[in-house]
């Protein structure tokens, strides 16, 4: 859910930085360089991040600010600077969540830690196709080019509270353990 709310923002780009922030066309291209450097700098960030603080923590603090700066991005995306800002920041953010979803993903799954991790890899891409899919939905009904950060924002939301539920589930399983020994 967590890239699912990416892609519903990343698959609108170009549209929010020409139509919504009135860019020339020749600036997605230094917008995509500036989401990719705020991606390599995630990508550090999340690893520090999983380091500092449990994996599934570090994934919910991620998402939550993945809804942030999604909802942000709606109010500035309309001025030149803050877009490119912006983009910047998304990109950064969001991609603090790769290492600490794979170190979740292999530590939940003890003795199918290559299986746990190519199903990451789906989930990804099925992230990638839905978030494209459902941020299209408000965009072909009129309601422009910012509804895709809004939809990003929810499936961002919902993963926390995926995570949350995970968290709880566990506490759950331990506590029934403890009573069951």
């Amino acid at each position: 859910m967590g890239t699912g709310g990416f892609f519903a923002w990343y698959s609108y780009i170009a549209p929010l930085i020409t139509d919504v922030a009135k860019h020339p066309e020749e600036m997605v291209s230094f917008a995509m360089i500036l989401a990719g450097l705020g991606m390599v700098i995630g990508n550090f960030l999340g690893a520090k991040l999983a380091e500092k603080l449990s994996p599934i923590y570090a994934v919910i603090v991620i998402l939550s600010a993945m809804v942030v700066c999604l909802s942000l991005n709606t109010i500035f995306a309309s001025d030149k600077i803050m877009v490119l800002v912006m983009t910047f920041i998304i990109g950064a953010v969001t991609f603090c969540l790769s290492t600490p979803i794979q170190v979740a993903i292999i530590n939940a799954s003890e003795g199918s830690e290559t299986l746990g991790s190519s199903l990451n890899q789906s989930a990804f891409n099925i992230g990638n196709a839905s978030g494209a899919y459902f941020a299209g939905l408000p965009i072909a009904m009129g309601y422009g080019y910012t509804s895709a950060d809004w939809v990003g924002a929810a499936m961002a939301a919902s993963g926390v509270c995926i995570a949350f539920l995970i968290i709880m589930l566990r506490k759950y399983q331990r506590k029934n353990l403890k009573y069951n020994n």
